[in-house]
C-alpha cells in the first residue's frame, strides 16, 4: 500500500473515531460530542468503518531495589514499630500509635516515607528504633508487656554492637554482678546493666 494512502486511511479512521466525518477537516460538528474510549491490554483495536490498528499501552515499571532498602528490611522496621507500639500500650501517658512512630522514623531519616530509606542507612534506622525501644521498655509499667526480658537484652546487645563496647559490658557485669552472663542475671539486674548499656556515649 503506498505510503501516502495509508496516512489517508488512518487519517480517516481517526476522524471516524472522533466524530469528524462529514465535517470540516480538523473540526468536530457542533452537535456532535467525541466517544469515550477506554482500553486496556494490548491487542488490535478495530475503529471508524474497520481499520484495524495495533495500540501498545504505555507500562510503568517499577524497579525494586535503586540503593533502598529491601523487603527484609522493611519487615524488620515494621517488627520494631509494632514491638514499641505494643509496649507503649502498657505505659501510661506514653502510647505511641504505628503511625505516630513511623513520622518520628521518617523525621528522623529525612525521608517522606520509610520505604525510601537507602539501604546502606538501614543501620541508622533500625538503631534509632532500638532506643525508641529501650527508652520505653525503660518506663514503668512496661515490664508487664510480654517478652520484657528478652527485649531489653536484645535493645542493650544491639546498642553494644553499635557502640563496639561488648567487652566494656562483660567487665561492667563481672565486676557489678559477679558473671559475665547474661542469662545469669535476674530481671532488675537486666534492667539495670540496659540503663548503663543506654547511658554509654559512643566513643569520639
Amino acid at each position: 500500500m503506498p505510503e501516502e494512502e495509508k496516512k489517508q486511511r488512518i487519517s480517516r479512521a481517526w476522524a471516524d473515531l472522533l466524530g469528524l466525518s462529514g465535517g470540516v477537516e480538523g473540526q468536530r460538528p457542533s452537535n456532535s460530542r467525541p466517544p469515550s474510549i477506554n482500553v486496556t491490554g494490548d491487542g488490535p483495536v478495530i475503529v471508524g468503518n474497520g481499520n484495524v490498528f495495533k495500540i501498545h499501552p504505555n507500562i510503568t515499571v517499577v524497579q525494586a531495589g535503586n540503593g533502598l532498602i529491601d523487603i527484609a528490611q522493611k519487615r524488620r522496621i515494621l517488627e520494631l514499630r509494632d514491638q514499641i507500639s505494643g509496649v507503649s500500650r502498657h505505659v501510661d501517658g506514653h502510647e505511641m500509635s504505628p503511625a505516630f512512630l513511623m513520622r518520628r522514623l521518617n523525621t528522623h531519616m529525612g525521608v517522606e516515607c520509610y520505604t525510601e530509606i537507602p539501604a546502606d542507612q538501614f543501620h541508622k534506622a533500625e538503631s534509632y528504633l532500638w532506643r525508641l525501644r529501650g527508652m520505653i521498655d525503660g518506663m514503668a509499667g512496661a515490664s508487664t508487656s510480654p517478652s520484657w526480658r528478652d527485649r531489653r537484652i536484645q535493645a542493650l546487645l544491639a546498642r553494644c554492637k553499635e557502640l563496639n563496647c561488648h567487652g566494656w559490658r562483660r567487665s561492667y557485669m563481672r565486676k557489678v554482678f559477679g558473671t559475665a552472663s547474661i542469662d545469669d542475671l535476674s530481671n532488675d539486674q537486666v534492667g539495670k546493666l540496659h540503663r548503663a548499656v543506654m547511658s554509654r556515649k559512643a566513643a569520639a
